[in-house]
């Protein structure tokens, strides 16, 4: 019978080591599906449709879905992806553009534009989770450095390239802020005075000519600062296109190998931690164990001498 009571005395540890080792195999297991998730919307999965010098590539993703109409290249970041667009704001929160449910969505062109492209205030629109995927690095050009070495971009539609020249990182803004989200079409002099206040009221910003400012893009995100706070930026499209000089860009594909690692590398922490905890309350237990076994004998070597 011994060994029944041992084992009923460890039974509180075994519990304590369950309820942890649960703890971090779920853990693990959410990070795992997140990182998947993330995998999945990577710019470089969408690569082989990228319209370059053969347009049939493009052309071969509209076929496979009508609601893409463009593609962004924002040159030295991650955001390198085909925009849909539709008669709402919702169709692509939660569905990338093979029409697949995903977390991560799609980048969508407002539903108050036009598709194809003419009006000379448009917005995009994408979901901000991780900085590798969708418009994730917009709240990198908050940084100066970042903003400072990136400037130019480049945007596909009506079966040619344009330029993308950005000015400025609003940050914190939100949705029914009309200084800011008015999509449409404008008489030139209003477009101008529209993109002096934005630039303006940016963190970041460069000079502008805005005599020569006659195309507005904004590309729009969550801010991780405020609940339902907004970061955008602030670019122009020019029939001048520009050449990407950050080649295969290693400071980018530094980035998405720093932080493709991040979730594996925080789960052996959680892991760690938990094991160390483990550690720390069988030890616990072992000695409090220790100091009882001692109290008793103590107390029957004085019952004894007692009598």
């Amino acid at each position: 019978m011994q060994w029944l009571k041992k084992g009923i005395h460890q039974i509180p540890e075994l519990v304590v080591l369950l309820i942890v080792l649960f703890i971090a195999f779920f853990s693990g297991a959410g990070l795992l599906d997140n990182q998947r998730m993330v995998n999945r919307a990577l710019s470089e999965n969408y690569a082989e449709y990228k319209p370059g010098f053969d347009a049939n590539r493009f052309n071969a993703l509209k076929e496979q879905n009508p609601d893409v109409i463009c593609w962004i290249d924002l040159y030295g970041t991650p955001i390198d992806y085909p925009i849909t667009h539709t008669n709402d704001n919702h169709t692509y929160l939660a569905k990338d553009v093979f029409g697949d449910y995903s977390a991560t969505g799609a980048i969508y062109l407002d539903a108050r534009n036009n598709p194809d492209f003419t009006d000379n205030i448009k917005i995009l629109w994408g979901h901000n989770m991780t900085p590798q995927v969708m418009f994730g690095s917009i709240r990198e050009f908050l940084n100066a450095r970042y903003f400072q070495d990136r400037k130019y971009g480049d945007i596909y539609y009506d079966g040619r390239h344009h330029g993308v020249e950005i000015y400025g990182i609003v940050s914190n803004t939100f949705t029914n802020d009309s200084a800011v989200y008015r999509p449409g079409d404008y008489a030139g002099e209003e477009v101008r005075s529209f993109m002096e206040n934005l630039i303006e009221r940016s963190v970041n910003k460069r000079k502008a000519d805005l005599g020569k400012i006659d195309n507005v893009l904004l590309l729009s995100t969550c801010s991780s600062d405020l609940t339902s706070g907004k970061n955008v930026l602030v670019c122009t499209v020019t029939d001048e296109t520009y050449e990407d000089t950050f080649d295969i860009d290693e400071r980018r594909i530094a980035i998405l190998d720093i932080y493709s690692r991040l979730p594996l590398l925080l789960w052996l922490i959680v892991v760690f931690l938990l094991l160390l905890l483990i550690y720390r309350i069988l030890k616990y237990l072992k000695e409090k164990k220790r100091k009882v076994k001692k109290s008793r004998s103590h107390q029957k070597t004085w019952n004894e001498r007692g009598r």
